[in-house]
């Protein structure tokens, strides 16, 4: 239905002319609007208030009991709300930025074709023919978030310590990283969804629930209907390139404990803000790196053994 069909729909259920068919169809849909978990919890939220508020104006009153906005004292006042807001059936493709009117991209591959994607925050996607792909053109503060909507497509993502990447597949199925990579598919055939790390760690979810943690060289495929998974080594493994610009001995490290899933400690505070310049490869060994990376500044590091740790000292 379009907005504007909603809009007369719901201006005759206002002015009480609406038939026993189309009252129901309105009901129908608050309450699935309620129930809906498609519809983002921040934007239930913000139509809430202004349904509140305008019931309070609407009773002369400063106070007004909160009840599920779906039974029938509200609809009177919520149905004329959206009308005056021109608010359609469209409400369930609105994201949890919503409210900040951000855009969202859609980018398809067609049989045959390969895209290469370079997002806002420098993280990069490489789709497989037949995929779907949406993302906003500006991530929020505090995360980031995309959703694979079917194929297959390679997840490049840059380090950001405090705000997350979270993949969405079919049948809230998450993957959530740091910084790392790692490539999501999905199947025509069959409701499997397959997870392979390239490097660093990621956490598979079906909507709250833990499936597993992957390291680097593992693959999980996971089948949401039946609720079954397993996890077995990936023999195509996928390298990537590992650079730095500029970036201190600190930034270097995190970087390279999220790509090995290593522990690397600086023993001296004072070699934190060392700048290196470099390009390296995800099939280099970590020492290998290490050492180059000690050379340039003339420290020195060592492996802490039986341990996947390091230490870096003057």
């Amino acid at each position: 239905m379009t907005g504007d069909k909603a809009a007369q729909l719901l201006q005759k259920y206002l002015d009480n002319k609406a038939t026993d068919a189309e009252i129901k169809a309105v009901e129908d849909w608050y309450a699935a609007i309620e129930n809906d978990s498609d519809v983002p919890a921040a934007y239930k939220k913000l139509i809430g208030k202004k349904m509140l508020l305008n019931l309070q104006q609407a009773m002369g009153v400063q106070q007004v009991t909160v009840i599920p906005f779906y039974r029938r004292a509200w609809f009177r006042v919520a149905a004329m709300l959206f009308v005056c807001l021109s608010i359609g059936f469209s409400i369930w493709n609105l994201s949890p930025q919503a409210e900040n009117a951000n855009q969202f991209v859609t980018v398809t591959t067609n049989s045959g074709e390969r895209k290469r994607l370079i997002l806002g925050d420098g993280s990069e996607i490489l789709l497989s023919p037949s995929t779907k792909l949406i993302y906003p053109e500006h991530f929020s503060p505090k995360s980031r978030s995309v959703q694979l909507l079917g194929g297959e497509a390679f997840f490049n993502i840059a380090h950001q310590e405090h705000r997350p990447f979270t993949v969405k597949g079919p049948s809230n199925v998450y993957v959530n990283v740091l910084g790392t990579s790692f490539s999501v598919k999905t199947f025509t055939t069959k409701p499997d969804v397959a997870v392979a790390v390239a490097t660093g760690k990621v956490a598979v979810k079906h909507g709250k629930n833990l499936i597993g943690t992957l390291i680097k060289g593992q693959n999980l495929i996971y089948n949401p209907v039946i609720k079954r998974s397993s996890i077995i080594g990936n023999a195509q493994q996928k390298y990537v390139e590992i650079k730095f610009d500029g970036a201190t001995l600190t930034e270097v490290v995190r970087k390279l404990e999220y790509v090995y899933s290593i522990k690397i400690i600086l023993t001296d505070s004072s070699i934190s803000q060392l700048k290196s310049t470099a390009v390296f490869n995800s099939k280099q060994q970590p020492e290998e790196i290490l050492d180059i990376i000690c050379s340039l500044h003339h420290i020195h590091f060592r492996k802490i053994q039986n341990q996947n740790t390091f230490k870096i000292y003057k």
